[in-house]
């Protein structure tokens, strides 16, 4: 991502999250130059009743492609909107 091959990047862990801060403790200095910019959402899945946090993560310049997933994320973890393949593909 860094060597801004991915424009957007999605990260997911379980809330509360393990001791380690990840991803927000490697990527932090980048948010702090406004080199990234961050969205985090929690989300409950289908599958699990724990809560998931969902950390998007777009280069400078590619917000609104990050808020398209976020959106995207919501619909189907939130608004439990059925998939389908178009949608998963650009999920990714």
């Amino acid at each position: 991502m860094l060597a801004v091959e991915k424009p957007v990047v999605m990260f997911s862990d379980v809330t509360p999250p393990p001791s380690v801060a990840f991803p927000e403790e490697l990527f932090a200095p980048y948010i702090q130059s406004g080199r990234l910019a961050r969205r985090n959402i929690v989300v409950f899945t289908s599958n699990s009743n724990a809560p998931d946090m969902r950390y998007f993560y777009a280069c400078s310049g590619e917000e609104s492609r990050m808020d398209r997933r976020v959106k995207m994320h919501r619909a189907l973890h939130q608004d439990y909107e059925p998939t389908s393949r178009k949608l998963e593909t650009k999920i990714g």
